[in-house]
């Protein structure tokens, strides 16, 4: 089944050779897909009937699960992959992409063996996977025959992803075969998360509520890998702005799983077989988990303080009942607890054991909104605090937020179907970018220059070693901002900077990028000041440097860094490409190679 929700969006206007927009909510545990066709007020469906989880019943998002056979190739996606124990079975890679440290690691290990695939091919097996089915349930209700590349997709990413993640996202979703190079602008759009969500929570006509102009709001997108944080204000012209610099971090309700997998393998101790901890069994049991931890929402909820029962039974580990009694009886000992079995074949866990598996996560949720709040008065008292995403149907979550934030005045709401939100409104997004009308960017971007020494700089450079040359004083490794960290930064702001070649005879131009979370940044060599990405500008055929001049273009209020260039005497369109560096390792090397030219 997909259920459509209507819009109250304005008019929406998409690419000339575009009919049909297409959300694909790739999340660390869940997926799902939306679509929408363009009018006056476009309907959204979003396909909310995935079949599988046991139960009987169906899902409002597929897992994001991939199993593999020997040779590398699909064998299932989702929940069917969940339980193909014949096959490698890959699961949370996309937090591979989180982070510069993180994707040192380039290879991810199955949960169930020791076959490894890289994440590029993960995730472009889960893009594949998504665009196919996606592109068959569309089909469906259209005469025509629709084709990938009549398609604007639109693909979610968390907010505190940083540009060289997107960058990855951007090359699988090629790979996939959501369209092909010479179109990937005009086919790929990123939508944030909780901006997303943030577009449904204001914007679907069946809430209860409305948000007037001037309101304010703020979003906890609390999934399974990461928690995002934004907040808008409400415009006119059914518009909204950014007021805070997206924030957040990988508290994702996953920890919650390893606080589990921690307890377990302290109960069971160091005769339990470590290779068993990696296989199909054991993974069953984290599986059981899973199922007990998402029955805790607020809508099938029963508030007591019942123990929760998690499967296990030792002999399929090759223990005996024996043995795990005893094993109990010691945890129980040395750390006070209750813990029970039952011969039926249940490990039997007091409610307040439980909530420990839980509860340093929402210790992280809500330091970390409280700490932004005194960091950033915008967003101290908002008139809405919303939230979407899987985990934030946890009743004790819901409870806690409720509480702690009850001082800020806001309204907290949860949507009906909080898992939909992110999807649903990135479907909007795609429909009408223009919507988000700026945002705050979370790093500023330099480049390096050379600059002269006058009467009117020479105090700013007292501490720095300077040069003489052609009569005159310079420094050298000076930060040149395009925008600040935090700074507020317009869709439609464009910085034009005019390049041109050391020589006539020079085919390219390649432009270092500097990068910091700090937003007054004055020397490249400075701590917590990297290189980040070169931008490559090809050359026009000339035969003077003024023939090769160029202006490069750069917009940083996007989704994206998004670059352009001109040939600034014939005002022609240059492709330009800006190259992030995957990690920190790669970043040094490539600004050595440079430094050495």
């Amino acid at each position: 089944m997909t259920s459509p929700s209507s819009s109250s969006s304005s008019s929406c206007v998409l690419p000339l050779n575009k009919i049909v927009v297409i959300s694909l909510d790739f999340g660390t545990s869940r997926s799902g897909y939306a679509y929408s066709f363009p009018s006056e007020k476009p309907d959204i469906y979003a396909h909310d009937s995935w079949p599988g989880g046991g139960g009987g019943g169906s899902n409002t998002k597929t897992l994001t699960v991939v199993s593999l056979y020997e040779d590398g190739k699909l064998s299932k996606f989702g929940y069917d992959a969940r339980e193909d124990y014949d096959n490698a079975i890959f699961s949370n890679y996309k937090m591979v992409l989180f982070s510069s440290a993180s994707r040192e690691k380039t290879m991810v290990k199955a949960d169930n063996c020791d076959q490894t695939a890289s994440v590029q091919s993960l995730i472009t097996e889960t893009l594949k996977y998504l665009k196919q089915i996606s592109l068959d349930k569309v089909r469906l209700g259209y005469t025509n025959k629709i084709e990938p590349s009549d398609v604007l997709w639109v693909i979610t990413v968390p907010a505190i992803w940083d540009d060289a993640a997107k960058q990855i996202m951007r090359q699988c979703a090629l790979d996939a075969g959501l369209c092909t190079k010479d179109d990937d602008k005009g086919s790929i759009l990123f939508a944030y998360e909780p901006e997303s969500g943030a577009l449904d929570c204001i914007f679907e006509k069946t809430n209860s509520y409305s948000i007037r102009e001037g309101e304010t709001l703020l979003v906890f997108d609390l999934g399974g890998g990461t928690a995002d944080f934004t907040g808008y204000k409400q415009l006119a012209g059914d518009k909204i702005s950014s007021i805070v610099t997206r924030f957040g971090g990988d508290y994702g309700s996953n920890e919650c799983n390893e606080n589990f997998k921690k307890f377990l393998l302290q109960l069971l101790g160091d005769e339990f077989p470590k290779d068993m901890i990696e296989g199909n069994d054991f993974m069953q049991v984290m599986d059981k988990f899973e199922s007990v931890k998402t029955s805790m929402n607020a809508s099938s909820y029963i508030n007591d303080s019942n123990p929760r029962s998690i499967l296990f039974n030792p002999r399929t580990f090759g223990m005996t009942f024996d043995w795990l009694l005893e094993r109990i009886e010691k945890y129980n000992t040395a750390n006070a607890s209750k813990i029970e079995y039952r011969r039926s074949g249940s490990l039997v866990i007091p409610m307040e054991t439980f909530m420990t598996f839980l509860q340093p996560l929402f210790k992280n949720i809500v330091d970390c909104v409280k700490k932004k709040m005194l960091e950033c008065p915008a967003i101290s008292n908002p008139n809405f605090i919303f939230m979407i995403g899987g985990f934030s149907e946890n009743y004790f979550l819901q409870e806690l937020v409720k509480k702690e934030f009850a001082s800020t005045g806001a309204k907290i709401m949860m949507q009906t179907r909080p898992s939909l939100s992110v999807v649903k409104g990135a479907c909007r997004f795609g429909l009408r970018p223009s919507v988000v009308t700026s945002r705050h960017v979370p790093r500023s971007y330099a480049v390096e220059i050379v600059e002269e020494i006058a009467p009117e700089n020479e105090h700013l450079h007292a501490d720095r070693k300077v040069f003489f040359s052609n009569g005159k004083f310079y420094v050298k490794n000076v930060c040149s901002s395009f925008v600040r960290a935090g700074q507020s930064v317009g869709i439609d702001e464009v910085v034009v900077q005019a390049y041109q070649p050391l020589s006539a005879t020079a085919t390219q131009v390649a432009i270092a990028i500097f990068t910091s979370q700090l937003p007054d940044i004055k020397y490249t060599t400075d701590p917590g000041i990297s290189f980040a990405a070169e931008i490559i500008v090809p050359l026009p055929p000339g035969d003077t440097i003024d023939d090769k001049s160029v202006h490069v273009l750069m917009k940083f209020g996007n989704t994206e860094v998004l670059v352009s260039a001109v040939q600034i005497k014939s005002r022609a369109v240059i492709e330009a490409k800006i190259d992030f560096a995957m990690t920190q390792e790669e970043a040094e090397r490539r600004n050595q190679e440079r430094l050495n030219k």
